[in-house]
């Protein structure tokens, strides 16, 4: 982060791009029973925002954390924020784990006001990778219209020209759904 520009952050060396000065690496928040989640200014800034982001979100996709009881003050960071907005209705968690799903269920209970969690144990099969940057219309087109998503799966390649290829042929194709949309309407 940038000591002169809290606001700023980025790559490990890389140098702020308000100031020119190196970014500073941050302090680590150790698994440990308390945390203290105000010590740090940059600590501090990065839960305010993992609040916002809760508090806004629509789907929660979880990959490697299990919310234990040990961890308190991530718990109910996690709990007030998600929980605190609404009723989470129609809104959906997803958890990637290896564990089995009646384990799951108990352990994400809290959080699961209606029940809504799909459980997978891989990442290839999580919305994210099936529904790259629209993972949230993906769920809400079949609620709102009735009309399932298509799946754009996130091509794993170590080519940005491929991704770059999937990213316009998605758009190409959004494109051409919304018109056939506004004819019908």
């Amino acid at each position: 982060m940038c000591s002169t520009h809290s606001e700023k952050w980025g790559e490990r060396l890389s140098l702020c791009p308000a100031c020119s000065k190196p970014f500073e690496d941050v302090p680590l928040l150790y698994p440990v029973y308390r945390k203290n989640y105000s010590n740090e200014f940059y600590i501090s800034e990065s839960w305010n925002s993992a609040r916002y982001f809760l508090r806004e979100a629509f789907v929660l996709t979880v990959f490697g954390y299990s919310a234990p009881e040990s961890d308190i003050d991530a718990v109910n960071v996690l709990k007030q924020s998600w929980l605190g907005r609404s009723d989470r209705k129609i809104e959906h968690i997803e958890v990637i784990d290896i564990e089995p799903k009646s384990k799951l269920r108990k352990r994400w209970a809290p959080f699961l006001p209606t029940g809504h969690m799909k459980h997978i144990r891989s990442l290839e099969d999580s919305w994210i990778t099936m529904y790259p940057r629209r993972s949230v219309e993906a769920l809400m087109q079949p609620v709102y219209f009735g009309d399932p998503s298509e799946q754009f799966p996130l091509e794993f390649s170590n080519a940005l020209e491929s991704v770059k290829e999937q990213i316009i042929v998605e758009r190409e194709m959004n494109f051409m759904k919304r018109e056939n949309l506004l004819k019908i309407t």
